[in-house]
């Protein structure tokens, strides 16, 4: 596929109206009770300052806030204040940024060795990252990067780095993802 392309199918996703209407109305209040779950039981691993990759309407961005963390979103569509407009192939902060990083997408990157490389340059040293996966499952018409082997389909993307946690996950009432890692920056 070529990135271009890539591009506006991810887009597509992001900007349809009746999605975005039903995250800021109706799965609003579900998926921040969500992610608010799943960070409190995580809440060792979360640094101050944070970023989620991949944060469409930022949900978990908000989730972070009122858990009193200061956080940012990123995805290829902006939603202020809340998300900021950028590629998570190549993200604009500088090394070794945030304490902490959260994504759900990585099924989504087109160039998972480059989806990693930026997660971990912009997370500092001895921070965590923390990634939702669908692993052995398919993917929906936007996911173009399936997770079958979980060392060759993921662990081995990030260097200098120690699995902490590494879980299978059930959060039936909004989410598909089936695990949960959780990786140190050394």
């Amino acid at each position: 596929m070529e990135y271009s392309s890539y591009i506006d199918l991810q887009k597509q996703k992001t900007c349809d109206p009746v999605r975005r209407k039903k995250w800021l109305n109706e799965e609003w209040a579900l998926k921040l009770n969500g992610f608010k779950k799943i960070f409190n039981n995580n809440i060792d691993f979360i640094g101050e300052k944070c970023l989620c990759i991949g944060a469409r309407t930022g949900q978990e961005v908000q989730a972070l806030i009122d858990i009193g963390k200061d956080a940012i979103g990123v995805d290829l569509i902006p939603h202020e204040s809340l998300v900021e407009e950028g590629d998570f192939h190549n993200l604009t902060y500088e090394n070794e940024t945030f304490d902490f990083v959260f994504t759900n997408v990585f099924d989504h990157a087109l160039y998972p060795d480059k989806f990693s490389s930026e997660a971990f340059r912009v997370l500092k040293k001895g921070g965590y990252g923390l990634f939702h996966l669908q692993v052995n499952a398919p993917n929906d018409e936007y996911g173009v990067n399936d997770v079958n082997d979980l060392n060759k389909d993921f662990l081995d993307f990030f260097t200098e780095k120690k699995v902490v946690k590494n879980t299978r996950i059930f959060y039936s009432e909004f989410s598909t993802f089936n695990r949960e890692i959780v990786l140190k920056k050394l």
